[in-house]
């Protein structure tokens, strides 16, 4: 573990050895860097990834302020600055993929390749939208409670492209409004814990790595994928 001064605090840091820009994964709420462990045994040393605790959170410096989406984000500009990561892509994972998606604004051009998210609650509204340049690709798994909060009522909305993962484990690209329409209720229908499960970080690299492994069963990585994901279905 690294402890790094960012913004004013020290954040601890998991950088996991590997080829091209990297990939800076940024935690949920309750969770830690250690949520991200499974994928790097999966990617890395195919790929850089870098993880880190949350300011507040496991090994992290835990002021008595200082908590907004602003300020995670300046944190995680200031990490990508450390370690001199030009054209790096973020991913996050509920407050995490929020946080992602704040911090694109600020990181757009050359600081920035892409943004991806999962799980990731409404965080802005149509300036937000329109000031991010960089991609983002929002990725929902199925009846993902999460991605329902806060209600457009509040005047949030979704940022990025929609990327739907159905129970079948496919991944759709835009899926229609009736779609989503349809499966908002079919969650409210069920069990509330059944579909704060789809939250969980676990559930969507069960079905990312079955996406993966149908798609591209040749790749380097595939094998090394396969292996993992079964520790994952296991799990």
């Amino acid at each position: 573990m690294l402890n790094v001064a960012v913004n004013g605090v020290s954040l601890a840091v998991r950088d996991w050895p590997g080829k091209g820009p990297g990939l800076v994964c940024v935690h949920g709420l309750t969770a830690n860097h250690t949520s991200w462990e499974s994928l790097a045994d999966a990617l890395s040393p195919d790929h850089r990834m870098i993880a880190y605790d949350l300011r507040g959170r496991g090994g992290s410096d835990k002021p008595s302020k200082g908590y907004s989406l602003e300020i995670h984000a300046k944190d995680l500009g200031a990490l990508l600055d450390h370690f001199d990561l030009p054209s790096a892509v973020i991913m996050g994972h509920s407050l995490g993929a929020a946080l992602a998606t704040v911090a694109s604004r600020s990181l757009d051009g050359d600081n920035l390749a892409a943004c991806y998210t999962f799980g990731s609650p409404r965080v802005g509204d149509k300036k937000l939208d329109g000031e991010i340049k960089t991609p983002v690709y929002r990725v929902v798994n199925s009846d993902d409670i999460m991605t329902h909060v806060p209600l457009i009522s509040m005047r949030y909305q979704h940022v990025g492209s929609l990327f739907y993962l159905t129970d079948k484990s496919e991944l759709i690209r835009s899926p229609s409004g009736l779609l989503l329409f349809m499966r908002f209720w079919q969650m409210l229908l069920k069990r509330f814990m059944s579909s704060l499960e789809n939250h969980y970080i676990i559930g969507y690299c069960r079905k990312l790595a079955k996406v993966a492994l149908l798609r591209n069963p040749k790749l380097p990585t595939s094998k090394k994928i396969s292996e993992t994901s079964k520790k994952w279905m296991s799990g």
